[in-house]
């Protein structure tokens, strides 16, 4: 029988009850009716019992697997070879896996030799150990692996295939070289966390590496002792590739160590350092305990506040008379002494573990192996999956009757047992406390399975940490510093003494989240344990209670693999049953319910595409939720094989004309567009930069040519004073075009040396709002033949983009010019409207509508408002404008650091909200002056070549004791300074500023997409005579920027506006 998980204990509890048997007595009572109230302990001594009883709790309240969130899925990779008796690599990979189950994984083990081209993109990260010398590996998975942009590990040997085959180029992709094999002499000393782990003197080998730039950080070291210059790299992480010199495997208390933590790292878990301590009485069998020595130990242990466990035999044997009469057998059952003992025990914070059923096989319990021949150290010839499973139920039936409790917990005697009995043990028990045995064996098991593993290799595995999975289907307690004896044999690798128990601790301190556990028999000095205790406690350990580390959930990640998870400012979609929010609410309502205002949740209409869907879902016969292609996902997103729009693993999961690079969608290739013009006309265009005369063109991209009456002129404003200049193609209405609409943006942003500061400025108002952006693609322009350079098409704000995102085509939408003076949304006169705010769609000719929102809604509003005093009205404003959005695009501008917004560029449009009103709403434009680019007054230019990364984040605010309306002041905006002046709206502007900086896009993603980018145009960008870039080092120093950026700018905002 399997025992079930969390979710119905209650119901096995109750089922348990009704045969007479408690759940760690979990208040079951004779009477039916009876409330649990009622007085349930037993007689005898465990009657009178204080402190933490554990009678009326539950066992555990393990979190089930299915409420751990979408796994991240891990490929480990492993040698085969039938000839080699040293070639262990299924074991190795079942160690590796072990591993991973203390973490949300999902593992896949794979022979290497049977790897294809492109499995490695089916994954979140792969790891290998190289466990054979010179291994020959298949070609497509050393390439796989070489070009990766996924986490992977690769431990031990082979590495020098990309050292040693031209083909490949290791120093320049990793940022190490292989220098060779250690073997002459032993490097036994590695150093990690300012931790020394020795290995064995006589441990010769580590394969020897050096780092050859800053990309490669090492992060443990290794030497020969007494000899610190003999120092190198033991661990390296060199981005997302991670390097270990030899195998962990092999030294389970040194690199192992290393690799278990480093595990924190490659998964991007945000886990904090605790070190919790466990310690468990072993060997508590019926007849053969001192009772009165057992319940004084637990009254001390209570007393200092250590929980602890108690490894159980429910019946001992002596068939050979070793301790008195042949063949005497006590049964729990038949031994009330020891069951009050033990349930005494249990009152003062004990929590029992079924340890085997007789804990023999033909010698005395305790000492003789239950499940394991030790004289042949292989499985017994009875072994099978049925005849350990009876042992096991017949442990469980003597343990229950006894003790009205059901064991959750198992632990193997001796730790040695065959996979057939593990699998047996699992059906059984969630959880089992100890080492484990594995074996060189892949295979599973279940009832009438008789496989012999009489043989085959194997390894006891301690681990370091709580595993919530591991190969055989159970979740492992551990148990990893042996037991405490006077004079006793060395258990791994140490004397049994209490400050050993220390030093494994302090070893063990290395893994950021470390359980360290060690038992004790209760007939040795318990001033032993005592001793134990404090040195472990010295270590910085804390002893606690076993739930406390079984009901923890795995490590959260800081990068969630879950559809929305990454892509939404907060995380899941919201299920659409809340009261969602008007515009106005208080500042604590939580974005996701504001945003899914706006945005589709999985079964509601998508009519114009996966931009009205919520971030993670697809667009799929216009219904959002699952996506089958990467048509239906967001324009950089990926289909994923769960069905989930996010960052792409494989080519194939992106939309036609797309590749994966950096887990985003790019483009597959920058297409060539060819425009042949007079050159007297390009010539006359070139010298009157500041006219807008169309001139006659004929464009070809990629081949195709046009020839629709297309024509082309300078664009943009301070743009035109630079070297390379930027251009609008036009083509008439209806003629079919390469553009995303008819009238082409050519953006040259010479003053961006990256190229990327708009792409990237309008993906992060589509990762983190809900405000339509406009879409941004690269091409290289050819004039007569000639390559003129790389260029951004960005899409024109008009009436087919407002199509295209939902909104009405025809309704009214402007673009502010520079008002000076007064400023932007301050009366003017009827004649000035029309100059400033230049129609983009709706009516020619009619501008009463934005002559309303600036003097009937946004003026009257100040006037209403106590200049002197925080008492600002915005009662109009909210309801002729889309705050949501508004103060949204105000956040999204502020982590991008764009000032150039407050008084011209932006675009606005009256358009139906999401409750079916009208509002405006706002959409960005012109974004290159970002990401730490500003305009310099001194220099009257803005070429991004001095970073600024603490511009104020209030921008356009009325300064005090200045009048709006005054003819000496430019730079406002009088619909920022309301908004900003209203404490409500400005409370919900910070929040949204520190929810935008601790998204996942802006500390994970944004910098994966500035190498994504940079990936696409790095060719294009060198080949441009016409760019600010000398060279790839010139280019790659920008682009580093705005990495730069992203940190430096969270930084100073965090610290300005006080985030939590």
């Amino acid at each position: 029988m399997r025992l079930p998980m969390r979710s119905t204990v209650l119901t096995l509890a109750a089922l348990l009850c009704f045969a007479g048997i408690a759940v760690f007595a979990a208040g079951c009572t004779d009477d039916p009716a009876d409330d649990g109230d009622g007085d349930s302990s037993s007689d005898g001594d465990s009657s009178s019992t204080d402190g933490d009883s554990h009678a009326g709790d539950d066992p555990f309240e393990m979190v089930d697997k299915a409420d751990f969130g979408p796994p991240k899925r891990i490929a480990v990779f492993y040698e085969y070879e039938s000839s080699d008796n040293w070639s262990q690599g299924k074991l190795y990979a079942i160690l590796i896996r072990n591993l991973l189950g203390h973490f949300n994984t999902e593992v896949e083990i794979i022979d290497v030799d049977d790897y294809s081209a492109g499995d490695l993109n089916d994954y979140h990260g792969g790891i290998y150990l190289g466990s054979q010398y010179d291994y020959s590996l298949p070609t497509e998975f050393l390439r796989d692996v070489y070009n990766t942009d996924h986490p992977f590990i690769w431990l031990n040997y082979n590495i020098w295939n990309y050292f040693s085959n031209p083909t490949y180029n290791g120093e320049e992709r990793f940022g190490f070289k292989y220098l060779g094999i250690a073997e002459e002499e032993p490097y036994n000393r590695i150093a990690y966390k300012d931790k020394e782990l020795r290995r064995s003197d006589d441990d010769q080998y580590c394969v020897q590496v050096e780092t050859v730039n800053d990309r490669c950080e090492a992060l443990a070291t290794i030497a020969k002792a007494g000899d610190d210059s003999t120092a190198l790299p033991y661990a390296l992480r060199c981005g997302d590739f991670y390097y270990i010199a030899d195998n962990p495997f092999a030294y389970l208390f040194t690199g192992y160590l290393v690799f278990a933590d480093i595990l924190h790292d490659f998964l991007g878990t945000e886990v904090e350092t605790s070190h919790r301590a466990l310690v468990r009485f072993e060997d508590l069998a019926p007849g053969n305990v001192d009772h009165a020595k057992l319940r004084a130990q637990a009254d001390q242990l209570h007393a200092r506040n250590v929980p602890f466990t108690l490894g159980v035999i429910p019946v001992w044997t002596d068939p050979e008379g070793v301790w008195g009469s042949p063949g005497k057998t006590v049964r729990m059952r038949d031994d009330p002494d020891f069951t009050a003992t033990i349930q005494y025990m249990m009152s003062k914070g004990g929590t029992p573990v079924l340890h085997g059923y007789t804990h023999q096989n033909e010698g005395l319990s305790g000492i003789d192996y239950e499940f394991w021949d030790e004289t042949s150290d292989d499985p017994l010839p009875e072994d099978t999956f049925d005849w350990a499973g009876e042992r096991a139920d017949n442990g469980i039936d003597e343990f229950s009757k006894a003790l009205n409790v059901w064991p959750y917990v198992w632990e193997t005697p001796h730790y040695s047992a065959s996979p057939l009995d593990y699998f047996a043990f699992a059906e059984r028990f969630p959880l089992t406390y100890e080492r484990v045995m594995f074996f060189d064996a892949l295979d599973s098991h279940s009832a009438g399975d008789t496989t012999s593993y009489a043989g085959v290799e194997y390894i006891i595995q301690p681990f370091p940490y709580m595993l919530f999975d591991s190969f055989y289907g159970f979740r492992v307690v551990p148990e990893n510093a042996g037991y405490l004896e006077e004079g006793g044999a060395p258990e791994l690798g140490l004397a049994p003494s209490p400050e050993n128990k220390g030093l494994y601790a302090g070893m063990y301190s290395v893994v950021r989240d470390s359980v360290a556990s060690f038992y004790y028999h209760h007939w040795v000095p318990f001033d032993m344990l005592l001793d134990a205790i404090d040195a472990v406690e010295a270590e910085g350990y804390e002893f606690v209670d076993i739930r406390d580390i079984v009901d923890d959930p795995p490590p959260a990640y800081s990068d969630e693999p879950t559809p929305a998870d990454g892509d939404t400012p907060d995380g899941d979609v919201p299920d659409g049953d809340d009261d969602l929010p008007a515009d106005g609410d208080s500042e604590e309502t939580p974005p996701d319910e504001i945003l899914s205002l706006y945005l589709g949740k999985a079964g509601e209409s998508c009519p114009t595409g996966p931009y009205d869907c919520w971030w993670g879902l697809g667009c799929t016969g216009g219904v959002c939720g699952a996506c089958v292609t990467g048509e239906q996902c967001r324009e950089l997103d990926g289909c994923l094989p769960d069905g989930s729009c996010g960052r792409c693993s494989a080519s194939n999961q992106c939309r036609p004309g797309a590749t994966c690079r950096e887990g985003f969608c790019a483009q597959s290739a920058i297409s060539r567009w060819d425009v042949t013009i007079d050159p007297a006309d390009w010539e006359q265009l070139l010298g009157d930069i500041w006219e807008n005369t169309m001139f006659d063109i004929t464009l070809a991209v990629d081949g195709k040519t046009y020839g629709a009456g297309e024509q082309i002129r300078a664009y943009g404003n301070s743009a035109r004073i630079y070297p390379k200049k930027s251009f609008r193609i036009e083509f008439p209405e209806n003629a079919d075009n390469p553009g995303f609409a008819r009238k082409i943006n050519l953006r040259a942003d010479y003053n961006d040396p990256t190229l990327m500061r708009n792409a990237m400025a309008y993906e992060t108002f589509r990762r983190l709002t809900a405000i339509p952006a406009p879409r941004t693609r690269y091409l290289k322009l050819y004039i007569n033949g000639e390559y003129y350079g790389l260029m951004l098409e960005t899409e024109r704000l008009g009436p087919k983009f407002l199509e295209l995102h939902g909104r009405a085509r025809d309704n009214s939408m402007y673009e502010v010019e520079d008002i000076y003076p007064p400023g932007a949304f301050l009366p003017l006169s009827a004649e000035d409207y029309p100059v400033y705010y230049n129609k983009k769609a709706g009516v020619d000719d009619v501008y009463a509508d934005v002559i309303s929102l600036v003097e009937d809604t946004i003026w009257e509003d100040y006037l209403d408002s106590d200049q002197s005093s925080e008492l600002t009205t915005t009662t109009r404003v909210r309801q002729a404008v889309d705050v949501n959005l508004k103060i949204d695009y105000l956040a999204a501008m502020a982590v991008i650091q764009n000032i150039d917004h407050v008084s011209a560029g932006f675009h606005f449009s009256w358009q139906q909200g999401p409750r079916g009103d009208m509002r405006w709403e706002f959409y960005p434009h012109d974004l290159d002056i970002s990401f730490g680019c500003n305009y310099d007054e001194e220099e009257q230019n803005a070429l991004c070549t001095d970073m600024y990364y603490d511009e104020f984040y209030l921008p356009g605010v009325i300064p005090e004791g200045v009048v709006a309306g005054e003819e000496d002041e430019l730079w406002i905006n009088l619909l920022i300074h309301l908004i900003f002046r209203d404490p409500e709206l400005h409370a919900r502007y910070v929040a949204r500023i520190c929810q935008m900086l601790d998204s996942r896009y802006w500390n994970t993603d944004a910098p994966k997409l500035v190498d994504s980018l940079a990936a696409t145009i790095i060719d294009a960008v060198l080949a441009d005579q016409n760019d600010m870039n000398d060279s790839r080092a010139d280019f790659e120093s920008a682009a580093d920027e705005i990495k730069t950026f992203l940190a430096e700018r969270k930084d100073f905002l965090k610290n300005e506006i006080n985030c939590p």
